[in-house]
């Protein structure tokens, strides 16, 4: 019994640690200029959803719009209450997936995994501070990626089982609405889902696996969304910008040449860990005489692999300038291939790998935290010190007011940089801020010492 308490007791420390990082650095992170703009435009529940489809008709359709407009108007709170939960179950979820079932909550053997991806889920994932910690990224990409792992998630379970669950009722409406939120979720995440239960159904067409109801729903779920998505009129009106039609008119051959540069940068924010990935399982198969293929591991780790390459691939067909958070689903699905790879390594050659890098991940994020915790704890300050200062112009409402941007200080890495958005970016920034004229001063401006 002791045993067993001190076992839970060492889950609910490692779940609570998690939690609060994750609590702490949403908290940190303050409203940008979309947060201001949504702000402004969702005073209750019935502005978010108003707002939600005048953006479907002129700019952003993915669904996790709609959960971010509701959270602002609730107010900043129940993003920090739902964010570390979101987060810690996605974490369970891609134990899940790696293992293909729950983690052990009574004995310690999963909390090396437990340890792994949560630390992994967030220093080797692109741009933290835009896809965990701040609202609008949280609510439209690692939010979205987890319907995409529970997805995985149920056609694992149908692989190795080879047959379909059969679904009551509300069963069946909570898969379709899982599945049509996949659908809508964005570009590559929906494109992907769709072209993996296509596939997938012609797999079980051949292993004359049962593919009704449940893949049918999830196939109409995923595919209803996904019209949605790219029928609505907002993506092409987004398009309309010049930028963006620039890009369009541009061969396949251009746009290859430009992103590929991206796919580069994406490897060396994740330390090159796909790369390697890649030569130490190529080199296992190929030792192996293509046997490896036979392990559910290794077959899982290429399936992932390769689904995380065409995530990341597919985004050569739209404009990604400078902010890389697109990349999100692809870099967490090459973290999954990366664990699979150790998982059967370690069962292979009868190796503690999964407990040596949990350390080593555990060791990382001890190191790497300070460092990382400097820029938002600084973002924070000047925030709060400017909020002030905007409080006491609105008070005094002078005809000009001069407000500097946010600083910054530079992160341990450049990925793991705050890439931040200010309000005084925006070109509504004086409505969004109460204020007349605002003027930006240069950094070499004395004005800048006004806070």
């Amino acid at each position: 019994m002791k045993k067993i308490n001190f076992n839970y007791t060492c889950w609910a420390f490692g779940f609570t640690l998690f939690a609060l990082f994750i609590f702490v650095f949403s908290y940190l992170y303050p409203y940008g200029a979309d947060e201001y703009f949504y702000q402004f435009r969702c005073p209750d529940l019935i502005g978010a959803v108003k707002t939600y489809f005048f953006s479907y008709t002129h700019n952003n359709p993915r669904i996790g719009l709609l959960i971010n407009n509701i959270i602002i108007a609730n107010g900043k709170w129940l993003f920090l209450i739902l964010n570390p939960l979101m987060q810690l179950f996605l974490v369970l979820s891609i134990i899940r997936l790696i293992k293909g079932k729950r983690a052990e909550f009574s004995s310690l053997k999963d909390f090396p995994f437990f340890v792994l991806v949560a630390a992994a889920s967030v220093f080797l994932v692109v741009q933290p501070d835009n896809t965990l910690f701040w609202l609008g990224g949280a609510c439209n990409y690692s939010w979205s990626f987890l319907p995409f792992v529970w997805f995985l998630i149920f056609l694992r379970h149908i692989y190795e089982t080879g047959k379909t669950p059969n679904l009551k009722i509300w069963q069946s409406i909570l898969l379709f609405i899982g599945a049509f939120i996949l659908g809508m979720s964005n570009e590559n995440n929906s494109i992907a889902a769709f072209i993996i239960i296509s596939l997938f159904i012609i797999y079980c067409f051949i292993k004359r696996i049962k593919i009704w109801p449940a893949l049918t729903i999830i196939f109409l779920g995923v595919f209803i969304g996904l019209v949605l998505l790219f029928a609505a009129p907002g993506s092409y009106k987004r398009a309309a910008h010049p930028l963006i039609a620039f890009f369009q008119q541009a061969s396949i051959l251009e746009k290859l040449t430009w992103h590929y540069p991206k796919l580069q940068d994406l490897a060396a924010s994740m330390f090159l860990i796909p790369p390697i990935t890649m030569v130490l399982a190529l080199l296992e198969l190929f030792s192996t005489r293509l046997k490896a293929l036979r392990n559910n591991d290794f077959l899982y780790w290429a399936i992932s692999f390769l689904t995380a390459l065409f995530l990341a691939a597919i985004l050569a067909g739209a404009p990604i300038l400078g902010n890389s958070r697109a990349f999100y689903s692809a870099s967490a699905m090459w973290i999954v291939s990366f664990v699979f790879l150790i998982k059967y390594f370690q069962e292979a050659y009868k190796l503690p790998l999964i407990r040596i890098f949990a350390w080593a991940a555990f060791i990382f994020a001890l190191i790497i935290t300070p460092f990382f915790s400097v820029q938002y704890i600084a973002l924070h300050s000047w925030e709060k010190a400017r909020s002030v200062y905007i409080e006491k112009l609105r008070a005094q409402n002078p005809p000009t007011a001069y407000i500097p941007y946010l600083d910054s200080v530079d992160g341990p890495t450049r990925n793991l940089k705050i890439s931040y958005y200010d309000v005084l970016l925006s070109k509504e920034k004086e409505k969004l801020l109460g204020l007349n004229k605002i003027v930006i001063p240069n950094k070499d401006d004395s004005q800048l010492n006004i806070i």
